[in-house]
């Protein structure tokens, strides 16, 4: 998280947050602007009252492209707790060298937020892990969202209501996005013409794919057609995704 009077970012994970985070950062030091840093992957609750009411930013990806990041990117089988790996070997023995569309169907239980959600409301075990933390994130009582949620409750007013404020940049988009959004906090032009052609930055561990390696190409038409089931309140949300 970064925090300062003119925006408070919310790296949310494996959507391009590095890159914005880089980038936001040398953005306020140009306009000497004060900032302080929170934690990675805090949530809109990890806001302090200090900073309630400033205009909140986080980046976004397509649900199917951000499951084969995190599965290339294999912390579930370097760097999992010992409960998680005990986890995934009580869906395949043969974890953690698992297939991509075994990986996609162990994840979606074994996280510790699938086990809070479900033990909350049965109806979050039908929804996706990107779901379930996207209101973990945004929701303004994640709690509280997550006990009233069903499928009439997701397409209600009530639901978005319950939702933090905040401005989604695309990662399909991402220059062109926080371009647009440091235009709109009224940044002089000097301080941010950069951002259009920065270079993307991968975190520590992260692999680019080339344009043959496409998130389609890891699909079976079952396993994309499972996936938008799972994460129908995403696609909903962000119908550019729902291709």
């Amino acid at each position: 998280m970064i925090l300062s009077d003119r925006f408070v970012f919310i790296h949310y994970p494996k959507t391009g947050g590095s890159f914005v985070r880089s980038v936001l950062k040398r953005v306020l030091d140009a306009a000497k602007i004060a900032y302080t840093e929170g934690g990675m992957h805090d949530t809109c609750a990890d806001i302090p009252v200090a900073y309630h009411g400033v205009p909140v930013v986080t980046c976004v990806r397509n649900p199917y492209d951000i499951r084969v990041s995190e599965y290339k990117y294999r912390w579930w089988a370097t760097d999992a707790s010992p409960a998680l790996q005990e986890q995934f070997l009580s869906y395949y023995a043969h974890y953690p060298e698992l297939s991509f569309e075994e990986y996609v169907r162990a994840w979606h239980h074994c996280t510790e937020i699938s086990v809070i959600s479900e033990g909350i409301n049965p109806y979050m075990a039908s929804m996706g892990q990107y779901s379930k933390r996207f209101i973990k994130t945004f929701a303004r009582d994640p709690s509280a969202v997550f006990l009233a949620m069903s499928n009439a409750f997701m397409q209600s007013d009530a639901f978005h209501a319950a939702l933090h404020d905040v401005t989604y940049l695309h990662t399909d988009s991402l220059n062109a996005d926080l371009y647009a959004f440091l235009c709109k906090q009224e940044f002089s032009r000097r301080h941010i013409r950069f951002v259009r052609s920065a270079a993307k930055i991968l975190p520590p561990g992260g692999h680019q794919r080339d344009g043959q390696d496409h998130w389609l190409s890891y699909y079976t038409p079952e396993l994309k057609a499972e996936v938008r089931a799972q994460e129908r309140l995403l696609f909903r949300m962000f119908p550019r995704y729902d291709v």
